[in-house]
């Protein structure tokens, strides 16, 4: 969890987000090492300081935050 964390602050300060992050989403580079672990799938990452979102709901239902469920609704 510590590495996957970290993973997520390295691209969070690149000022990425990812926006579909799930268990499918999470790779271990090798079998005998569970603790090197990547975060894959980066096909609807965004630019965070960007003024408007082309998809602003996104991601896996289930694995959705309810504030992107939400959206638009307030």
């Amino acid at each position: 969890m510590r590495n996957i964390l970290l993973g997520l602050e390295d691209i969070h300060e690149r000022g990425i987000m990812h926006r579909d992050l799930k268990p499918e989403n999470l790779m271990l580079k090798s079998k005998k090492d569970i603790y090197n672990v990547k975060i894959i799938d980066f096909g609807l990452s965004t630019d965070v300081d960007i003024e408007e979102y082309l998809y602003k709901r996104c991601g896996t239902p289930g694995f959705v935050a309810p504030e992107i469920i939400s959206y638009g609704n307030e």
